[in-house]
């Protein structure tokens, strides 16, 4: 279920005054409820339906898969264990927003190095608006996750993987 929920949800794009759609990603919240692993194979399954959809491509699936899928994963999951330290609420938007600036940083080398883009574009374009994202993003897994911790709080208490 949260696969097919991830999969609309990150597939919803927003576009933009300059010509760049964004889009939420789900995948922080993916692996705060169930471990970077099981988020990762969230995130190909997701990206692999958007490509049939049209959204992305198959010629981008892998790299989108490293940026999105592993790196945003496996950020989330192991910040949180540091940041989930100090403050469970903390805990989950820092890691959030911390995965979703290490993806935005990686999709930026990405596209200079493919020759599609120049840095300048991209700080003036990209980088606020994921600035953005990953704050409204953040405040969103915090109140989801606290929702679901007083409603059905079994749910937040298994291994994750």
């Amino acid at each position: 279920m949260l696969t097919a929920v991830t999969t609309v949800a990150s597939a919803v794009t927003v576009p933009t005054p300059f010509g760049i759609s964004i889009h939420f990603f789900m995948f922080p919240l993916d692996s705060l409820l169930l471990g970077p692993v099981s988020a990762s194979i969230i995130s190909l399954i997701a990206l692999l339906f958007q490509s049939f959809l049209g959204i992305g491509g198959f010629t981008t699936l892998g790299v989108n898969f490293l940026i999105m899928g592993l790196t945003i994963s496996f950020v989330t999951y192991y910040s949180y264990r540091i940041f989930g330290l100090l403050n469970d609420k903390f805990g989950i938007f820092a890691s959030t927003f911390i995965s979703i600036i290490c993806a935005t940083i990686f999709q930026v080398f990405v596209l200079i190095l493919s020759g599609s883009t120049n840095i300048e574009m991209l700080v003036s374009t990209l980088v606020p608006f994921y600035l953005l994202v990953a704050i409204i993003e953040g405040i969103l897994n915090v109140f989801i996750l606290c929702l679901i911790g007083k409603l059905m709080p079994n749910i937040l208490d298994f291994e994750k993987i």
